[in-house]
């Protein structure tokens, strides 16, 4: 039998190898994420995780090496320390790729209905997750000079239906804005009716600042009509925004820090404090649900596309 006291320092300094800030975590949630965590040494050519099937564990991989594979697209290969299948946990879906070892390596894994089932019980924990997942996908957006292409048409014009009615109140009509943004698509009719209530309208003129350069921002913009553009340190590309997009998308999550961003056209938007949003998805787990599974999406794109221009990637 292995001593337990130095299984679990084993397992807490696994733990804080990836990030997870034990100190801002309640006790009892270290205690439970540890309980469930299992350990397995991986070895070459086993295979984590099958293409059309339901997501069975999520892997903390330590200095290994996992390449993901679809039929007809290329691979993505994780070589060095990664938490694999967190996003696909979340995503109601089989999934898309085959995950297979490419090389002997010590894990711990935890069931990922046992993790889904820990994050809603632990609201800081959950913080912590939105706030990895969001990062992740920054940075991966930060590789794509200008974001993903976009068709032109999605930009200038309003983000509803000209045929809408008119609605009987401000609240009311964003409220039916904010179902349609993706980060919040499957949040309860509750939390979006709170997030309508604290949120308002801020118009910008062609040329205005939405962004400063440099400081962390605390509100989140979402564009209903017209268009900003961002740039970013240390690029000349040019990220475009248009109705029902997040201004600086996932790196909004972070106060977008290195951002600048300015109206290209007439611009309205509907803002709201980061710190609102984190405390409704406190209160409702649907909210964090629907932040990860798209955040989720956003990355796979992402990784699709910089693994078509050079047929694969590789992530250390």
């Amino acid at each position: 039998m292995p001593d337990t006291r130095l299984l679990r320092i084993s397992r807490e300094l696994f733990l804080a190898a990836f990030g997870v800030q034990q100190q801002n975590i309640d006790f009892w949630v270290i205690d439970r994420l540890i309980s469930l965590l299992d350990e397995e040494y991986v070895q070459a050519g086993q295979v984590l995780a099958v293409a059309g099937e339901a997501l069975e564990y999520i892997y903390f991989m330590q200095e290994g090496s996992v390449r993901l594979t679809e039929e007809g697209r290329p691979p993505w290969t994780f070589n060095g320390r990664w938490v694999l299948g967190a996003y696909e946990a979340h995503l109601d879906r089989p999934l898309v790729r085959t995950a297979t070892a490419l090389a002997d390596f010590r894990a711990m894994k935890i069931r990922a209905s046992a993790w889904i089932e820990l994050l809603e019980d632990s609201f800081l924990l959950a913080r912590s997750t939105v706030r990895f997942s969001s990062a992740v996908v920054a940075r991966l957006d930060e590789r794509v000079p200008g974001g993903l292409p976009k068709p032109d048409a999605e930009f200038g014009r309003s983000s509803s239906p000209s045929v809408r009615p008119p609605s009987p109140s401000p609240i009311i009509e964003r409220l039916a804005f904010l179902s349609e943004v993706d980060l919040l698509k499957g949040s309860g009719v509750q939390p979006l009716a709170e997030l309508a209530v604290a949120s308002r309208e801020v118009v910008f003129a062609s040329g205005d600042v939405v962004l400063e350069h440099g400081p962390e921002h605390q509100q989140i913009y979402v564009v209903v009509e017209g268009e900003v553009h961002a740039k970013h340190d240390g690029s000349d590309a040019t990220w475009r925004y248009g109705p029902r997009e997040i201004v600086c998308g996932a790196a909004a999550f972070g106060g977008a820090p290195g951002w600048e961003v300015r109206a290209a056209a007439r611009t309205r938007t509907v803002s709201f404090p980061i710190e609102v949003w984190f405390e409704l998805m406190d209160e409702h787990f649907d909210m964090v649900r629907a932040a990860v599974c798209s955040l989720g999406l956003q990355r796979e794109a992402l990784l699709n596309y910089l693994a078509d221009q050079e047929n694969g990637i590789v992530l250390t």
